[in-house]
């Protein structure tokens, strides 16, 4: 069967039933009430248009495409609650697809050619069997406003396991269990990459477990690409751990990090900088048998507080003092410490 329609579909009120077959419509609406029936290895190519799903859907072994070269808000996939796919399948010339309501995918999200598909606040659930394919830096999965994409899967002793192609590669020898791998693209905290991960492992205790985080170029937001290190927060980003890297492959984009017992969330950013914290001034002065701290941010996220350490062969440091933050801002704030016993 081979069927080309080129005006708006409303499925009105009966049972559409594709037989092993291809349809090339401009824009499809499943109202409510009707059902969308795919019936073997059935092709529906959405030239220059979009999908709006109000009714029911079974996707059996169907493939939904975009092709055409139409502006990404135009190629859209919506409803009034999610709607279940099998593949789909990215194949403009130029631009992408965008979400206005959630999906899940049970085989696989597929980029052939084109930009990217807009997460645009909404969420992406490959389940335990769905994966993504073809994803580079020209054409991928995007999300600054918002959303994530995810894959869920039983982890047990894991051996360089990349849940879903999602971007993060996981060997340990304990059994985590069944584990929630959650990718966003939201920057944390004003200076991180635009890719950040959530894990939530059953098991998340004593994992001594070899991370690897993958990204691309287009994501670095402006970061170096060889200063970056891997940051950690246990509180959804509110505070984080400067990890570092024990490991950078800038050729194949990731970072790998050794002996990590909990998972939580990942994010890469500059391995220098504080993450809750944009530095633009730090200097000391001696004065009176004293030293006097300064310095200067210019955007505070989250900051409870800064730690003060002293060194006197810069190797090991001892804590000498605390001065609070300013939670977050973004204006200028000035610090002073003095180190009475210099």
């Amino acid at each position: 069967m081979f069927l080309k329609v080129y005006t708006k579909i409303s499925l009105l009120l009966f049972t559409f039933l594709l037989i092993s077959g291809t349809i090339f419509p401009q824009g499809i609406v499943n109202t409510s009430g009707t059902y969308l029936v795919g019936n073997g290895a059935v092709k529906i190519v959405l030239n220059n248009g979009g999908f709006a799903n109000n009714g029911t859907i079974t996707p059996g072994n169907s493939e939904l495409i975009f092709t055409g070269n139409s502006a990404t808000v135009n190629s859209f996939i919506s409803g009034t609650g999610s709607t279940g796919l099998y593949k789909l399948t990215l194949n403009k010339t130029v631009n992408g697809i965008q979400l206005n309501s959630n999906i899940s995918l049970s085989n696989i999200l597929q980029f052939t050619s084109g930009d990217s598909l807009c997460l645009n606040g909404h969420n992406i659930d490959l389940g335990s069997t769905g994966s993504l394919s073809g994803e580079s830096g020209t054409k991928r999965v995007t999300g600054r406003t918002g959303g994530y994409i995810q894959s869920v899967q039983t982890l047990n002793a894991p051996a360089g396991v990349n849940p879903g192609n999602l971007g993060f590669r996981i060997t340990s020898g304990a059994n985590l269990g069944s584990t929630i791998i959650r990718r966003s693209h939201q920057q944390q905290s004003g200076a991180s990459i635009y890719r950040y991960f959530d894990l939530v492992p059953t098991n998340n205790t004593g994992l001594n477990a070899i991370v690897q985080v993958y990204y691309f170029d287009q994501e670095l937001g402006g970061l170096a690409e060889p200063n970056l290190g891997v940051f950690y927060s246990s509180n959804g980003g509110i505070q984080w751990s400067n990890f570092g890297e024990d490991g950078i492959d800038q050729g194949a984009n990731f970072l790998t990090l050794n002996s990590v017992n909990i998972l939580n969330r990942f994010t890469l950013a500059n391995i220098s900088m504080p993450l809750a914290v944009k530095l633009i001034r730090l200097y000391a002065v001696s004065a009176e048998q004293k030293i006097l701290l300064n310095w200067v941010t210019s955007a505070e996220t989250g900051n409870s507080y800064f730690d003060i350490e002293r060194s006197s062969d810069g190797i090991h440091f001892l804590r000498i003092g605390q001065t609070p933050g300013f939670g977050t801002t973004d204006h200028e704030q000035y610090y002073q410490f003095a180190d009475l016993m210099p």
